[in-house]
């Protein structure tokens, strides 16, 4: 991590200065004196050269020497800055333990307590130190590095400037043509298999923006059921990647280990859904790997598709992705675009020309390759002074690295070499994180400070100005987010690849990511090595564990255990050996989490540099003292461990910041947590806590405390003595009330309150000023005070599924209010008259049913900002709001309702609406219900549905409740080519059904109680000269509660082919063939009729696909047509069973068969004698596997008892069952399903 400049000298000039404090108790002053003066004298010599060094190391072995060197001896400084301030601390607590007249002791009085060894040790250090940093001064001047680099290259300090979240790629430059051939590939209407589909490009050329683009679109989202996304990179074992698979679709945690198993839950997962799955980065070219893969994803249905992102094109030759889609490389005017994108945030009218041309010619060297144009547009948003885009244009870097072999290194090397001087060393110290580890925030942000590469800031806590270091690399593109699931369900990143490998060059040999084939070497050439990753999956940690006690890894600083998958496994090492503590002694990280190790070794003690431990998801159980020798301590990771109590001196850890006990057994705080005076976050969740130590009000430091799912009843006045606190999170307890003096939380930003008891809130909580964000979702709360309206800074309040009736009127004093959530509040009866006055809410969400009949004041319409409307209820009356108020509201998406149509009269005002220009919408309900106030007419309400047409985009449209007498032609147009899903209902006057047969793109329709209706025919389809195919894209139609239907004609060939799933219910009129009884509906695997009672005729012969077939209710019901087949003469029961009319198809695939209420009906059937077979035909389908035929179908269950049984027999392993109503069952098994039934015969 041979990161050159000031901050690598920071250990040296931070000892030089604070060696006076140390001077006034030493016994050996003048010595060190002397020695510390050579320093003073040798620093800025240094640090001058640094920077040009830097440069140079690229392509000087011996400057790259040179530079380790000095961080060799930065490191020594900074354990010897790091011992003193251990005896320091040392002292502190010894002092601590004096009687009390005693107590009183001070900084300078405290050094005093060290011996005389101690300093002897000391000086001892810092002369070394000296003469080596003495060579290497000497050596500056023969490497001929020049001076005057530093102050022009970093002298400027960030300034963050507005633009839109890093987390959303809003523009994608020069990828139209990639982007619309992948949608057509993914969502293509011909496709009927699993498609895989690969995109293979090299690295940096954009695969995955690409990809990511496609799969967060509207139409892909609603295209698939089920969407996941998963980075192989090098994962080789199908098992684990197949978990992930798993967990990708889930969003759950996987605890499955067999592949078997793993396969059977993919399957399970999988059968009947249409999926979408990434597997991003693929790299592993073994067919077999392919093969085993890819087994249980061919059951989803058909449609399904997989795409797979590579550099290499073997793989896509291994998976028979046919054509693959490869990626070059951008024009220089798209790269352009994304350089000014990020350099200007797409605009340059205060920018010079000189500045543009400058960047222009720094785009031409990126080579077309987007990730190159981003992050060096990312670095140069912070500067606009025009000698420093030079500065990068005309640099040496520029020239190719013929030892990298990766034409995007240098390009990515400019970017590091001007990060800010305290972004470097940050930058590169992640690259312990192994490719493709997703990691979280705050992970980071604390081992940064582990390594003390956060800076003291005067006024922000170390943790603020670490997120802001993490939130600038993020700007800068060298962080991106990930789209994978995560156990914690915090938002996680990752590093590309590309970005990753430069992390690496930069650290040096400085960070290993341990894996089996380097295991030989791990003790040889290690003197640079500081920070050591062990992916458990690769190795036997009982090895590594042992490896790592060589005398070679004394400097070792970071050991962390980071799992890269949720694999628990029960062999790994169960304990830590004193001899792994006692080697390392220089650690600054350590991360034991999810080994199952029991206990800690009392030689963990001895880790005096120690900052960070985590210990999540272990076994211990007890947590030996000598932990609580390890002063420097900052971070504590218990959560989920086995531990039941913390030890009595944990008070000695003055230095803690961050303490997580959630999960564990712990029941008790002892009072001495109060003297904990820097604790900054404090998570007690779902331990055992009943009552927390009145000294809990001392920490005065704390700004995170998380109570959740304790047994805690009631909430300590003393906490509101914790003056910083900024995150007080309560959920799931068992309080009824908050503290009266919970205002005194002055800095309280985000209370989170929910799933409680507490009915009501204490007045006091309208002086919490700074509070962004108030919780109180499924709490008892009834009301909200007054007082609430003081909270000036409220940003979201949440009141879902509680007994809220009424938002007080104050809430429209809270201008940047931006969420107000009531989802679920049944006993809401209306919104403030005022809610006008809101006009930063952008999300207004009360989707409840049971707020269907909220009263909306008018005024809603200059909530400009808004983007989340969920429901519209138009008034009765001139006060409420009117459907018109919708007009502006341009920003609303995801879905709208409009409900209460029934009082629009007036046709205006449905086009005022301007439904079409709101194109972030894609679900619109339109509901006409209403009983009370002016109701239009049918003509007046078929008007208004003419002018309420939305924008094409549209995926989803219910219309309920419509009075009018036809529906507009909009509804049937082809250029709603997203519109996917359908709901008519409660339309019963209108007597016709619309056009919606030439919908491309609709998947799903239901059509209930549009009772009017006699005749469906030719204009359901999109009318008689129409010579497209009907319904191209339909695969599920549900037609219910049609009491006046007839007939049903007009179906053509090549209508309907893809429909899978047909449902027919309470159409007592229809007595005409269903649509299959001419020509063939090829997909349609699911067959339900119900309460058709003048239905006489069910034909199953043009139904191929057929797997389940249910038929309830049908009193007229005569025949049962499997279709016909040859059979001899001599199959069972011909003779007997004249009044059967047909045979079955053998290669039907009918599995299930269910036949309620059905008195007349029997299986039909046609008999021919074929001379050349003597093969006998079973009169049921071959792979049924289950009949259900109940008391009920009288015909049907005599033939079963009688002459069928010998029919039934023909199907292999089958059993006949009988429960006690009579009803029959017939299995493909010799064990009763329920333990009700017995076996007939």
């Amino acid at each position: 991590m041979a990161t050159a400049d000031s901050s690598l000298l920071s250990p040296v000039t931070q000892m030089v200065e604070r060696s006076a404090t140390w001077l006034s108790s030493s016994p050996n002053r003048s010595s060190i004196e002397n020695h510390l003066e050579r320093l003073r004298r040798m620093v800025p010599r240094i640090q001058a050269v640094l920077n040009d060094a830097e440069e140079r190391e690229i392509r000087e072995e011996f400057v790259k020497l040179w530079l380790q060197e000095i961080k060799y001896v930065a490191y020594e400084a900074d354990d010897v800055l790091d011992v003193y301030e251990y005896e320091l601390l040392r002292a502190e607590v010894e002092a601590a333990g004096l009687p009390r007249e005693l107590r009183q002791v001070r900084h300078l009085n405290t050094v005093s307590l060290v011996d005389d060894l101690f300093w002897d040790r000391i000086a001892s250090r810092i002369q070394e130190i000296t003469d080596r940093f003495d060579e290497i001064s000497k050596q500056r001047e023969a490497l001929g590095l020049r001076e005057g680099f530093e102050e022009r290259r970093h002298g400027s300090t960030w300034v963050r400037r507005p633009s839109s979240s890093p987390y959303v790629v809003s523009n994608i430059y020069g990828r139209e043509d990639d982007i619309n051939e992948l949608m057509g590939r993914v969502i293509s209407p011909g496709g009927n298999d699993l498609s895989v589909i690969c995109v293979v490009g090299m690295g940096g050329v954009g695969k995955t923006t690409l990809v990511q683009h496609v799969f967060n679109d509207q139409a892909v989202c609603e295209h698939f059921e089920l969407r996941g996304w998963v980075c192989v990179s090098d994962e080789h074992e199908v098992d684990k990647l197949t978990k992930r698979i798993i967990e990708g679709f889930t969003k759950e945690q996987c605890d499955l280990r067999e592949l078997s198993v793993l396969h059977s839950t993919l399957i399970n997962e999988l059968s009947g859904k249409r999926f979408l799955l990434v597997l991003d980065d693929l790299w592993n070219q073994d067919p077999t790997f392919w093969d085993c893969l890819q087994a249980p994803l061919k059951y989803g249905l058909p449609g399904s598709a997989i795409i797979i992102t590579t550099r290499i094109e073997t793989v896509a030759r291994i998976t028979q992705a046919k054509p693959f889609l490869r990626l070059e490389c951008l024009s220089f005017d798209d790269c352009w675009a994304i350089f000014r994108r990020h350099a200007f945030h797409g605009q340059f009218p205060n920018y010079s020309q000189d500045l543009l041309e400058v960047g222009k010619e720094i785009v031409r060297k990126c080579g077309g390759l987007p990730l190159a144009s981003t992050t060096l547009g990312g670095l140069l948003q912070y500067e606009s002074d025009i000698d420093k885009w030079n500065e990068i244009l005309r640099s040496d870097i520029w020239d190719p690295d013929e030892n990298s072999g990766n034409k995007i290194l240098p390009t990515l090397m400019l970017s590091y070499i001007h990060l800010p001087t305290y972004l470097k060393c940050c930058f590169a110290y992640c690259s312990v994180f192994p490719k493709d580890f997703s990691f979280t925030k705050q992970q980071v942000v604390r081992l940064w400070m582990a390594q003390g590469f956060i800076k003291f800031h005067r006024v922000r806590k170390l943790e603020e100005t670490g997120v802001q270091y993490f939130d600038e690399l993020l700007q800068r593109s060298l962080f991106q987010p990930t789209h994978e699931y995560s156990p914690e369900h915090e938002d996680r990143f990752v590093m590309h690849d590309l970005i990753h490998d430069l992390a690496l060059y930069v650290s040096g040999r400085e960070c290993s990511i341990i894996k089996k084939d380097e295991l030989s070497s791990l003790c040889h050439e290690n003197h640079l090595l500081r920070h050591i990753t062990v992916v458990p999956h690769s190795n036997d940690v009982s090895m590594i564990i042992q490896l790592l006690c060589c005398e070679g890894l004394k400097g070792l600083r970071s050991l962390l255990h980071l799992r890269t998958d949720l694999f628990v496994r029960e062999d790994v090492v169960t304990e830590i050996p004193d001899a792994v503590m006692q080697a390392l002694g220089s650690l600054r990280a350590l991360d034991l989490s999810y080994i199952h190790i029991k206990n800690l070794p009392d030689s963990i003690g001895n880790l005096k540099h120690l900052r960070y431990l985590d210990l999540c998801r272990t076994r211990i159980e007890v947590l030996p003292e000598s932990v609580c020798q390890l002063y420097h301590l900052q971070t504590m990771d218990l959560s989920y461990a086995k531990i039941n109590e913390l030890p009595d001196s944990i008070v000695n850890l003055k230095e803690l910041r961050y303490v997580n006990l959630s999960h564990t057994g712990v029941r008790l705080l002892p009072e001495s947590v109060g003297e904990l005076l820097n604790l900054h976050t404090l998570d007690l969740g779902y331990t055992g806590i009943s009552k927390l130590p009145r000294a809990i009000g001392h920490l005065r430091q704390l700004t995170h405390l998380d109570l959740s799912g304790t047994q805690i009843t009631s909430i300590p006045h003393t906490v509101c003595m914790l003056r910083n606190l900024r995150t007080l999170t309560l959920n799931n307890v068992s309080i009824d009330q908050l503290p009266d003096s919970i205002g005194e939380l002055r800095n309280l930003r985000y209370l989170h309150v929910n799933e409680t008891l507490i009915k009501t809130l204490p007045e006091s909580i309208g002086k919490l000023h700074q509070l962004q964000m108030l919780n109180l979702s499924f709490s008892r709360i009834k009301e909200l005070p007054e007082s609430i309206g003081n909270l000036g800074r409220l940003r979201h309040l949440d009141l879902s599924s509680t007994d809220v009736a009424r938002v007080p009127a104050s809430i429209c004093r809270i201008y940047n209010l931006q969420s107000l959530l009531l989802k679920s509040c049944s006993s809401l009866e209306s919104l403030p008259d005022d809610i006008g006055r809101l006009t930063n809410l952008q999300h207004l969400d009360f989707n409840s049913f049971s707020t269907s009949g909220v009263y909306i004041p008018r005024g809603i319409g200059r909530l400009t900002n808004l983007q989340a409307l969920p429901i519209l209820n138009v008034g009765e009356d001139s006060r409420g709001c009117g459907v018109e108020e919708l007009m502006d509201l341009t920003e609303l998406r995801g879905r709208l309702e409009i409900s209460g149509l029934c009082h629009v009269t007036n046709p205006e005002c449905a086009k005022m609406a301007n439904l079409r220009g709101k194109s972030h919408i894609d679900k619109l309900a339109l509901s006409w219900g209403g009983s009370s106030g002016e109701m239009a007419s049918e003509a007046e309400q078929t008007s208004v549905l003419a002018e309420l047409l939305p924008h094409t985009g549209l995926t989803e449209l219910t219309v309920r409740g419509y009075g009018g007498i036809g529906f507009p032609r909009w509804m049937g147009d082809a250029s709603f080519s997203r519109l996917f899903y359908v709901v008519l209902d409660q339309c019963t006057n209108c007597t016709y059904l619309p056009a919606l047969g030439q919908l491309p793109s609709l998947k799903m329709l239901t059509i209930r109680d549009v009772s009017s209706v006699e005749f469906v025919g030719h204009e359901f389809r999109g009318g008689n000269g129409v010579s497209r195919a009907g319904f191209p894209s339909l695969e599920v139609l549900t037609v219910r509660d049609m009491d006046k239907w007839v007939v049903w004609e007009g179906v053509e060939r090549g209508d309907f082919p893809r429909l899978a799933q047909l449902e027919v219910y309470n159409c007592p009129n229809l007595r005409r063939d269903l649509p299959n009884s001419s020509y063939p509906l090829p997909m349609l695997r699911v067959l339900k009729l119900a309460l058709c009672q003048s239905l006489v005729y069910v034909p199953l012969h043009n139904l191929p696909k057929l797997e389940t077939a249910r038929l309830e209710q049908c009193e007229k019901l005569a025949h049962i047509d499997f279709g016909n087949l040859l059979c001899s003469s001599s199959s069972p029961s011909s003779s007997s069973s004249s009044n059967l009319t047909a045979m079955p198809a053998q290669n039907s695939a009918l599995r299930s068969l269910w036949i309620v209420d059905c008195p007349l009906a029997v299986f039909s059937r046609t008999v021919r004698r074929n001379p050349f077979s003597r093969t006998e035909r079973s009169l049921l389908p071959s792979k049924l596997t289950y009949l259900y035929i109940d008391s009920g179908s009288r015909n049907l269950l005599k033939w079963c008892r009688g002459d069928g049984r010998s029919w039934l027999a023909q199907i292999p392993n089958t059993g006949i069952w009988s429960d006690k109503g009579g009803n029959l069952r017939v299995q493909t098994s010799s064990v009763p399903p329920h333990s009700e039934l017995r076996r007939v015969g």
